[in-house]
């Protein structure tokens, strides 16, 4: 059985607007540059569009040695090397991902002023680094992964089908990025990547974990940082279960390679 890879994408700041890419380097921890850097509060928690719907809007664009970030006509670089944002190692702290706590390295007071400036919020930028460690415990083997700074899986892959019955539920088009899939996949039946297990795409291979969870970030529209409730109420009447409603595949990556918008083949 084989399935075609739509489109690839790559969130370097948890939150933030997601980046189209035709290939990508995939890791335990998720896509290089995906979702290694966080903004988080003055007590060090994370911040992402729960709180801040604004951030939807910070545009990132990925260049040979730094990520150049937009936000309102605003622009500011923030120097990498080998996908690892630079950082100031004396600014470290403890930070939290829901009941996660792990490391993290803040890029510099400058950068993290220039955000809090921007965003009208005390936030700091911090950055996985070389003492970071976030483990994710697994229903299926192996039974835990790494995982960056997403909410709780490295990947979430999305069908195609499943978007498409989504949208002639509601009676119009909506836009993917809602969901912030890593892998949008073009399938035949609607949720069908509920029943995928192990994948191979390009030379890397990945399992696919369960269904994920949604919350209330589907309603924000990516385009205007504006949220209503249609989408999460339209789904709850088709895909709630147990007071939680699923939308796309959490999944993990057990053998790193690139992938490519192209073909995947499925096999178990």
């Amino acid at each position: 059985m084989s399935f075609i890879i739509k489109n690839l994408f790559i969130y370097p700041i948890k939150g933030i607007a997601g980046i189209a890419v035709q290939s990508a380097h995939a890791e335990e921890i998720g896509f290089r540059h995906d979702r290694r850097m966080m903004f988080v509060d003055e007590q060090n928690n994370f911040i992402s569009q729960r709180s801040h719907p604004q951030l939807s809007q910070i545009q990132c664009d990925i260049q040979p040695n730094q990520y150049l970030i937009t936000y309102e006509g605003n622009q500011i670089g923030i120097p990498f090397e080998q996908g690892q944002a630079l950082y100031d190692a004396s600014l470290k702290y403890a930070v939290k991902v829901f009941d996660d706590e792990l490391l993290a390295y803040e890029l510099s007071t400058k950068i993290s002023q220039w955000f809090s400036e921007k965003l009208g919020c005390a936030v700091k930028l911090v950055t996985l680094g070389t003492e970071s460690l976030r483990m994710k415990t697994l229903i299926k083997e192996p039974l835990e992964t790494k995982v960056s700074f997403a909410d709780g899986y490295p990947y979430l892959a999305l069908g195609t089908a499943s978007l498409i019955h989504l949208e002639e539920k509601m009676g119009e088009s909506i836009n993917m990025m809602r969901f912030r899939p890593n892998m949008l996949i073009e399938t035949t039946l609607a949720f069908e990547e509920d029943t995928l297990d192990l994948v191979q795409i390009g030379s890397a291979q990945f399992r696919m974990i369960k269904p994920c969870a949604r919350c209330q970030v589907v309603n924000i529209d990516p385009q205007t940082g504006v949220s209503e409730k249609q989408t999460l109420a339209t789904l709850s009447t088709f895909r709630k279960v147990e007071n939680k409603v699923y939308f796309g595949v959490n999944t993990i990556c057990l053998k790193e390679g690139e992938v490519k918008v192209g073909i995947g083949y499925l096999f178990k």
